[in-house]
């Protein structure tokens, strides 16, 4: 269905996937919270409240711009525009399978791509605003006690193994890709882009222990979550077959 959103860059209409009629307001007017993100480094996205500040909307940039004609065309225009294929939808369908499996996620409501090629806001995924929660990077750098550490590398060492329990792994494991719910102290996971693991239990252990030694945590985190997980995948969790 066609949405128009009006921003302070301007109204610009949206072709919305996975929403009911009732789920956003047309010509709502959104504003840049003025909490403190921590959502995301990236500076291809920008995150809006709803004026109830019920709902997050989290627009990703267009890659490429037009004097870069063939990028743009091929990768901002037919890939992301015609064919769907854009991170605010991979999102989304992580966020389904996420939830399908019952594991802890932001509720999302849907996602769009921009109809007008020149709107470098070119897609937007829409999910539940959570106040309550904190991005993985606050909590680490405002809790800096080994304690704390211990606790965060746990967390994560956990929520990845039973993540693995469900077939999946997530694809960009940083600290700014997961919240904390600092009201029941649980972990939330966000920017998700869950990926199939290998078949073979062999093969998927394998697989977690090299991302382990590859992900982008503190250097010190990621000691402590890379023998965390070792110490679980290897000990604790035995992986099913993934069919």
């Amino acid at each position: 269905m066609l949405r128009s959103i009006t921003l302070p860059e301007g109204t610009f209409w949206y072709a919305m996937s996975g929403m009911d009629a009732h789920d956003v307001a047309l010509h709502e007017v959104f504003q840049q919270p003025k909490q403190r993100l921590s959502l995301s480094h990236n500076p291809r996205t920008r995150f809006y409240l709803s004026a109830d500040r019920t709902r997050l909307f989290k627009f990703v940039l267009d890659k490429h711009r037009p004097v870069q004609f063939a990028h743009w065309l091929g990768r901002d225009m037919i890939d992301k525009r015609v064919r769907c294929q854009h991170d605010s939808r991979k999102e989304y369908d992580s966020n389904r399978i996420l939830q399908r499996e019952g594991h802890a996620t932001v509720p999302t409501f849907g996602y769009g791509v921009a109809l007008n090629p020149f709107n470098p806001l070119g897609s937007v995924h829409v999910m539940a605003w959570l106040p309550h929660c904190i991005s993985g990077q606050e909590f680490h750098d405002s809790h800096t006690t080994a304690a704390d550490r211990e606790w965060l590398a746990t967390m994560l060492a956990n929520s990845v193994s039973t993540l693995a329990q469900s077939g999946y792994y997530h694809d960009d494991l940083t600290l700014g890709n997961v919240m904390i719910d600092t009201q029941q102290m649980s972990f939330v996971w966000v920017d998700t882009r869950v990926k199939r693991l290998p078949k073979e239990e062999s093969a998927r252990k394998a697989w977690l222990i090299a991302q382990a030694e590859d992900t982008c945590l503190p250097e010190g985190l990621r000691e402590r979550y890379r023998q965390q997980l070792i110490q679980k995948i290897s000990f604790e969790a035995k992986l099913p077959s993934v069919a």
